[in-house]
């Protein structure tokens, strides 16, 4: 089995205070990246995860609607099962978050849907 880690950032323009200018999203993804890769890298040393093949996790940052992504992603790379996180902050009347109500709509497969406390 592979698995995907993927984090989708909307396309945004933030400001760097340590660089005292507005950065495109592609520096703040190189910077979200490089902190995947440490923290899968810090799991890893943590124990519990040698048997896991390194080859088969791929981790990615996307730039785009989260819900697109993902179910893009899914059809493109045949995924049996999503995993999201919801910070339960839909629409009124609404238990999930957009972004997992969209994926858990339109889903090509199984999704599991994981509470976020705040």
């Amino acid at each position: 089995a592979e698995v995907f880690v993927i984090h989708v950032a909307e396309a945004i323009r933030s400001f760097d205070l340590n660089k005292k200018r507005y950065v495109e999203t592609k520096e703040v993804i190189e910077r979200v990246e490089e902190g995947i890769r440490w923290r899968i890298d810090e799991l890893w040393s943590e124990g519990g995860s040698e048997s896991i093949d390194r080859r088969k996790v791929h981790g990615s940052v996307e730039v785009g609607k989260p819900s697109a992504v993902i179910l893009e992603m899914a059809k493109e790379k045949d995924i049996d099962l999503i995993v999201l996180g919801s910070s339960a902050t839909g629409g009124k009347g609404s238990e999930l978050g957009h972004t997992a109500e969209r994926v858990m709509r339109d889903a090509p497969c199984s999704v599991y849907i994981v509470r976020v406390d705040r």
